[in-house]
C-alpha cells in the first residue's frame, strides 16, 4: 500500500516501511529529503534538479567539477559513506 503525504517533511516521523521519493526535488530540498532518509534509514529514491552551488554542498569539488555535477557527486558520497547503495 502507499500512502501519500502532502505535509512539510520536517513534520514527517519515521515509520518501519517508510521509502522517501523526490521527483524534482529542487536544490536544498533533495538534500533534506537525503537527511530524512540517512536519520530514518529508509530507501530514497531521487530525481534532483535545480542545482544551486550557493544552497547544495558541492564539497570542495566545485571548481573541478562544476557546480551541478559536484553537489550529486557529494551527495551520492554521503549515501555511501552512510552504506547505502546507489544507483546512477
Amino acid at each position: 500500500r502507499v500512502r501519500l503525504h502532502g505535509e512539510k517533511l520536517e513534520t514527517l516521523s519515521s515509520h518501519p516501511h517508510a521509502v522517501l521519493f523526490g521527483v524534482h526535488a529542487c536544490g536544498p530540498l533533495t538534500d533534506l529529503i537525503i537527511d530524512l532518509a540517512l536519520s530514518w534509514r529508509a530507501p530514497v529514491v531521487l530525481v534532483p534538479c535545480c542545482h544551486d552551488k550557493r544552497q547544495c554542498d558541492g564539497g570542495n569539488l566545485v571548481n573541478t567539477l562544476g557546480g551541478p555535477l559536484a553537489v550529486d557527486v557529494t551527495r551520492v558520497r554521503r549515501l555511501l559513506d552512510a552504506h547505502y547503495g546507489v544507483q546512477l
